[in-house]
């Protein structure tokens, strides 16, 4: 796990190479929890008045475990169409796009010198 410090400047450093490259950052597409995340923070939020995304976050997380798979599956089939949409719209992306080498600063999709495809 990295620290904050290190962390924002993993951060910075993808950023920054992003915008020299003049190319969009692309995110992900949500996988089944995130989702489920998105659609049950407001309703955890005004239910449970709890402030601060960490607490809501595991409060989320323990009744996404306590859901059956028959529950889960909704949100598997939602993030498979979400996959299926995104790679339409972005082909031939890869996640490797989204990150930098640490050892030359360049994209890793593009890093010739230190990554290897």
């Amino acid at each position: 796990m990295c620290s904050y410090s290190v962390f924002y400047s993993c951060r910075k450093r993808k950023c920054r190479a992003q915008q020299d490259e003049d190319r969009p950052y692309v995110k992900k597409p949500p996988n089944a929890f995130m989702l489920y995340l998105k659609e049950q923070r407001p309703k955890v939020i005004a239910e449970l008045n709890i402030p601060g995304s960490a607490a809501v976050n595991a409060v989320v997380g323990q009744r996404w475990k306590s859901l059956s798979n028959d529950q889960k599956a909704r949100y598997f089939d939602q993030a498979e169409t979400e996959r299926r949409n995104h790679a339409k719209e972005h082909p031939g992306w890869s996640t490797k796009e989204n990150y930098v080498c640490p050892k030359c600063q360049h994209a890793v999709h593009t890093c010739v010198h230190h990554c290897t495809e």
